[in-house]
């Protein structure tokens, strides 16, 4: 029973052993891909906030030339 056991953890070490490097490449392509998604977010937001106040200065003038 013992060697059936010993068996299966060398099985798994070897298993272990080949999805590491996989799981390594995958690990870091997500964390670049998360990297840039922020980056890409927080552009969005500035862009998204800098069209907001273009779009509130545009009324405030529009309403001050049809008060003046």
């Amino acid at each position: 029973m013992q060697d059936c056991a010993d068996q299966f953890q060398g099985w798994i070490r070897a298993r272990k052993a080949a999805l590491n490097p996989a799981l390594a490449r995958e690990t870091a392509a997500w964390l670049e891909a998360r990297a840039a998604a922020a980056i890409a977010q927080g552009r969005r937001d500035v862009l998204g906030r800098l069209a907001a106040k273009q779009r509130s200065e545009s009324l405030r003038r529009q309403i001050a030339r049809r008060e003046g």
